[in-house]
């Protein structure tokens, strides 16, 4: 009997949740997109409203309004940003891609160019040592041969929020490697070392939809990974 009750109970409350998934559209159908769609196949809050794509080869939508009218949220994984588009985007908008956009749209949006969670900590440590001391960094930046940018748009970023600082960046394409960031802050009395590798790229899709969950509901304005990560 208390079995059953459970049961019950349980079945209603799987029920009474259904449809309040959060509602992801995704803008881009290349790696990015790929890896955010599979973390949302697995995802108990969050499912995959539609896709945004050109590519006729996959089940996409060329038409952005009615992808938005499906979704609670947009996550842009687009491989050249979708900044001739942006005055039409009315929903909340992670920005995933490393392209900067010149005109932003007046929903609120978090700029997230690179969705690791780990890799965002990093960052955030790595920042708060440039105004806390005095160190010269050193950045070693590592993916795969394919990827056509050097230095990557991670590093870059890293590399702007050191300005004041001196700081040397090597870049290497080699390999399979999702993305390895090696970090040295030499000081007059001490060197730290920081290393973040991505094992899969897994930690950018899930990274990305723990943001959007984050983003989801907040008022308009422009939001960084230091406010995601304030939660």
């Amino acid at each position: 009997m208390n079995i059953s009750k459970a049961a019950a109970i349980m079945l209603i409350l799987t029920q009474g949740t259904k449809g309040m998934k959060l509602k992801i559209g995704i803008i881009g159908s290349g790696k990015l997109a790929s890896c955010v769609i599979d973390a949302l196949n697995t995802s108990y809050d969050a499912q995959l409203s539609g896709i945004y794509s050109q590519r006729t080869d996959i089940n996409a939508t060329q038409n952005i309004t009615q992808l938005q009218e499906d979704s609670d949220i947009l996550i842009d994984c687009s491989t050249n940003g979708f900044d001739a588009r942006a005055d039409k985007i009315n929903k909340p908008l992670v920005i995933a891609t490393t392209q900067e956009y010149e005109k932003l749209p007046n929903v609120p949006i978090l700029v997230l160019p690179n969705g690791s969670i780990g890799w965002n900590c990093v960052h955030m440590m790595v920042e708060k040592l440039s105004k806390l001391g005095k160190y010269e960094f050193i950045i070693t930046d590592i993916h795969h041969k394919h990827k056509k940018d050097a230095p990557s748009g991670t590093a870059r970023r890293l590399i702007k929020a050191l300005e004041g600082s001196n700081v040397k960046c090597s870049s290497h394409r080699v390999g399979e490697v999702f993305g390895l960031h090696q970090i040295i802050a030499i000081g007059e009395h001490e060197t730290i070392k920081i290393e973040h590798e991505a094992s899969s790229r897994a930690a950018f899709g899930t990274g990305l939809i723990s943001a959007a969950k984050w983003l989801h509901g907040k008022p308009n304005s422009t939001y960084t990974a230091n406010d995601w990560l304030k939660k």
